[in-house]
């Protein structure tokens, strides 16, 4: 090899290699935001003495023949839990003189990061605008913006209820995030259903009710991964709306649920809060997680759990 083939070489690999570094760094300064919200997050709730946790007194992981490899997952609540929400009936918790001792950081101008006062796991967040906008108000870009800043940090999943009757307690729009290892096996039990279906709307058939999925693409999913946010908003926000038209509920004037995954989308279309035996069932119903006492849990494994989730939703 003559000497000048060698400096060319050396020359490329040096190039290479500075490239490569520069790369590096971009995706480093891109994700630092991301782990400072991490840092904070795991800091302020580690000095936080202002909780009320949803007491659990058991939690069951169990599997029905006909739903494997799904595992329902049951968070058996104490009787006293119940009482918590009913102390400050009629006040805003979430705007900013309500919320100083769940603050955690201000998101962007528009939207803050609190936790969830009555959280049902560790790191159980809300993204709440800093101004009061209603909870029935379309989700905008900028609110989906912030969700997966937060579902980044977290390494979670976000769900959204539109109003009372979709498991809503509070008119102060706000989104709520939880991390994956909140489960045994790190997954969200409904996911053991869902083939890979990237870049289509579907629908699950067990779910016989109004309802529609969508598969994230590779692209969606790089998207995230890279933390390019504004712009994962944005398809996000067809995605969204797509799911709505598709619904027959572009004007909203049904309530739904709204679950966010890194790998899919769901809506839901809602027509009450409760099922037989009083269970009430949110967002997180729709995942196969259900927060109930132990009589509660008994009925709905004795109906079925997805027939529970078929009385309180639109039918198709």
């Amino acid at each position: 090899m003559t000497d000048d083939r060698q400096r060319y070489i050396r020359l490329g690999l040096g190039t290479a290699s500075m490239a490569a570094g520069f790369l590096a760094v971009r995706y480093l300064h891109k994700q630092m935001p991301v782990l400072r919200l991490r840092h904070k997050i795991r800091a302020k709730w580690t000095e936080n003495g202002a909780f009320h946790p949803i007491k659990v007194n058991a939690r069951m992981h169990l599997e029905l023949d006909k739903y494997e490899p799904m595992k329902f997952y049951f968070r058996i609540r104490a009787e006293e839990a119940r009482a918590h929400k009913k102390a400050n009936a009629g006040l805003d918790p979430f705007i900013e003189e309500n919320s100083r001792s769940m603050f955690i950081a201000q998101l962007s101008p528009t939207h803050n990061l609190i936790f969830n006062k009555f959280w049902i796991s560790p790191y159980h967040v809300l993204i709440v605008t800093k101004d009061f906008v209603a909870q029935h108000t379309p989700l905008t870009q900028t609110d989906f913006t912030e969700a997966l800043k937060v579902m980044k940090a977290l390494d979670g999943f976000a769900f959204f209820n539109s109003g009372p009757k979709a498991g809503a307690s509070q008119n102060h729009k706000h989104i709520q995030a939880i991390p994956y290892n909140s489960y045994p096996d790190r997954k969200i039990p409904i996911d053991a259903l869902i083939d890979d279906h990237a870049g289509k709307y579907f629908s699950l058939p067990y779910f016989k009710f109004k309802h529609t999925f969508y598969g994230f693409t590779e692209r969606d999913m790089k998207q995230f991964a890279r933390s390019n946010f504004e712009e994962a908003a944005g398809n996000l926000r067809e995605v969204y709306q797509t799911c709505l038209k598709k619904l027959g509920n572009e004007d909203l004037s049904t309530e739904y649920n709204l679950i966010l995954t890194n790998r899919w989308a769901f809506v839901v279309l809602r027509k009450s809060e409760f099922a037989e035996s009083n269970i009430k069932i949110n967002a997180m119903g729709f995942t196969g997680s259900f927060v109930v006492n132990q009589d509660e849990a008994i009925q709905l494994l004795k109906q079925d759990p997805f027939s529970v989730l078929a009385q309180v939703s639109q039918p198709l």
